[in-house]
């Protein structure tokens, strides 16, 4: 337990904060949030949804929302991989991590996609002449950080790949503490006397 509190000490932190993947998974975070957060504030109308090219239906909306929220937990999720990696007890699990990870952000890549190809889709069928500028704004804005998030999580998943490659030896050099190389502490229980 030690261990995983060490890997969220002040200067573990910031050593992991500074790697290429946790700040793209933090820009992710952010665009995923605003992408869903939007898009639930303004997105929606009376008789259904201002992205969907029915009138009357709220699939693209709800959709679109689904992707943004599970986005945002999954980035989370990741997240806290990414802090505790270098403590993974053995370079099968990093591997294991290393290959979700991969297979994660290239699905939500494609979530993210799919959102946003359906949204922009039902926007170019349902423009109105009525759509006040503050919701279209709103709407074109969720619209862009979808693909944000979209190129968030290509990028993601690249940088996945980049680490799988490098192999079980050189994911465990991403320890945390020193810059030696060295492997991290093992955890052992206390003694009961």
């Amino acid at each position: 337990m030690s261990d995983i509190k060490n890997a969220f000490s002040s200067g573990n932190a910031l050593a992991t904060i500074k790697k290429p993947h946790v700040i793209v998974r933090l820009v992710v975070l952010l665009t995923s949030l605003v992408a869903f957060a939007t898009l639930a504030d303004k997105g929606f109308t009376e008789s259904g949804c201002w992205i969907d090219s029915k009138s009357g239906t709220k699939r693209n909306c709800s959709f679109g929302i689904f992707v943004g929220v599970m986005g945002f937990l999954t980035a989370i999720c990741y997240l806290v991989v990414d802090f505790t990696f270098a403590y993974l007890p053995n370079a099968v699990l990093r591997r294991n991590m290393t290959l979700s990870d991969i297979a994660v952000s290239f699905l939500w890549a494609f979530f993210f996609l799919a959102a946003f190809g359906a949204g922009v889709n039902g926007w170019n069928a349902n423009k109105s002449g009525t759509t006040s500028s503050s919701v279209k704004s709103t709407v074109q804005g969720s619209l862009a950080f979808m693909f944000f998030s979209f190129a968030g999580y290509v990028a993601l998943g690249g940088l996945a790949v980049l680490r799988f490659r490098q192999g079980a030896d050189g994911s465990a050099g991403e320890t945390a503490g020193d810059e030696s190389g060295s492997s991290p502490p093992v955890y052992e229980p206390p003694q009961v006397p």
